[in-house]
């Protein structure tokens, strides 16, 4: 019977790159024809977080950016949109914004923009931390 090897510490060696981190990001970031799990993106931040923390965090502030990702996921799009650029940067990646060349129309797509989210978050990130 031959034993399986686990996965994770091969993603995680990969994940030390930022180059590769930054794609493994965008893959789960990119729109396709399923529905967006944020659960899926909540492990993939947790994954890069992992790899990259040691080299631009400490324990302490790898523990509080870990403890931040749920908060973040479920703040409104501005805020959110805005602290995960802050995330990232902790972590010397960049969010960006690029041309789609595809042109795809995907105003269907949209979530209802009806109602006022008027929840105030606490802990929203203002600064990248010093090491």
């Amino acid at each position: 019977m031959s034993k399986s090897i686990s996965y994770h510490p091969f993603l995680l060696d990969n994940l030390k790159d930022p180059n590769y981190a930054a794609l493994y990001l965008e893959t789960h970031l990119e729109e396709d024809e399923f529905e967006f799990d944020p659960e899926l993106l909540k492990m993939a931040l947790r994954n890069v977080l992992e790899a990259l923390g040691d080299s631009h965090l400490t324990a302490e502030q790898i523990k509080i950016y870990e403890q931040f990702l749920d908060k973040l996921l479920t703040m409104p799009a501005g805020i959110g949109i805005y602290n995960l650029g802050l995330w990232l940067k902790a972590l010397g990646l960049k969010l960006a914004v690029t041309v789609d060349k595809e042109g795809k129309n995907v105003v269907e797509n949209l979530p209802s923009l009806n109602g006022d989210n008027k929840e105030k978050y606490e802990g929203v990130l203002t600064k990248v931390p010093d090491r």
